[in-house]
């Protein structure tokens, strides 16, 4: 079973950290990662070093809208 990663809230800095070690976490422990994702979006430079991030992750992923994904959770998607 992959591990649930939510963004529900807009994205900042803070949000981008806790995002990347989330998915830093899930990496070291080989596990597949489930996005789930309901925002106004945000900072525009965090969404991308989330974006990046994503991109990187070497195990299995998967992007989940749960209501919206506007702005910067858009480009995410």
């Amino acid at each position: 079973m992959a591990k649930k990663i939510p963004i529900y809230k807009d994205i900042d800095s803070y949000s981008a950290i806790e995002f990347i070690n989330a998915l830093n976490d899930a990496e070291r422990f080989g596990e597949d990662v489930d996005i789930h994702i309901s925002t106004n979006g945000g900072d525009v430079e965090q969404s991308f070093s989330m974006l990046i991030r994503i991109q990187e992750f070497a195990n299995k992923k998967s992007m989940v809208v749960d209501g919206r994904a506007y702005s910067a959770g858009a480009i995410m998607c």
